[in-house]
């Protein structure tokens, strides 16, 4: 029958225990999970509206993976998520970067 799967050889991804036959079970890329289970890694909370950036195999609420992998704007200070400036060992949003060709004419 499709779609029907057969719970007695299958753990949980996290807790490695089985699934009681009725329980939520959250699917992951084909990992398993205990709806209780399916947290952040870092703070172990449920993830809000089931959004979750993953890295390096483990599973992090939006709030934790930028305070642990997003660099910071050196000119505003907030996460920066997506295109990263980086110059004289300091990062900016495209937006709060300094950079600006300056031309300046030499008189000899």
């Amino acid at each position: 029958m499709p779609g029907v799967m057969n719970l007695d050889s299958v753990a949980c991804a996290r807790c490695d225990d089985g699934f009681e036959p009725k329980a939520k079970i959250v699917n992951s890329n084909g990992e398993l999970f205990h709806s209780s289970c399916f947290v952040c890694a870092q703070c172990f909370r449920p993830f809000p509206e089931g959004v979750f950036y993953e890295f390096e195999g483990r599973k992090y609420c939006e709030h934790d993976f930028h305070v642990l992998f997003a660099p910071c704007c050196s000119k505003c200070g907030e996460f920066i998520i997506g295109r990263v400036i980086k110059a004289m060992q300091s990062t900016w949003h495209p937006e709060c970067s300094a950079v600006r060709c300056v031309t300046r004419s030499w008189q000899i």
